[in-house]
């Protein structure tokens, strides 16, 4: 959960990206903890079309966020989606922020939960917000391909 991992700071800012927003992070963060920012708009399991544009979002969004001194939140998703869920658990994995699920209860894809965390339940986090290749930015996923 937010409040056992990330004890110093809470709160998720979602929906936050107004500069008026950001800009106020440094000011009542002071550099003591970094700031949880949701990444993109919100996870929608049912909507095929959204998962690639979902993740791309999260991707290009970090580059902003991590020079704002936040840890990009890219919102929970579902273990139980094939190969849809497995793409999302490596986004969260390589992410830098949390990952937590939104599976209904007993309805986990064990399997692909033991592949992004340790035996113990903890998640190994990378020391920043992962970023796009540079040979990505000037691309389009969704027609480039």
């Amino acid at each position: 959960s937010i409040s056992a991992y990330f004890a110093e700071s809470n709160i998720i800012h979602c929906m936050s990206h107004d500069s008026s927003i950001i800009l106020q992070f440094p000011l009542h963060y002071q550099g003591l903890v970094k700031p949880v920012v949701r990444g993109s708009d919100d996870f929608y399991p049912r909507k095929p079309a959204s998962h690639g544009t979902h993740l791309y979002a999260n991707a290009f969004n970090a580059l902003m966020l991590a020079h704002c001194g936040a840890l990009q939140d890219w919102d929970m998703f579902q273990t139980n989606l094939g190969d849809v869920g497995a793409m999302h658990a490596a986004s969260r994995s390589i992410s830098g922020g949390p990952v937590y699920v939104s599976d209904s209860p007993g309805d986990h894809n064990v399997e692909l939960l033991k592949k992004v965390a340790f035996e113990d339940g903890g998640i190994p986090r990378a020391a920043r917000n992962a970023l796009p290749a540079l040979k990505c930015l000037f691309e389009d996923p969704q027609n480039d391909w």
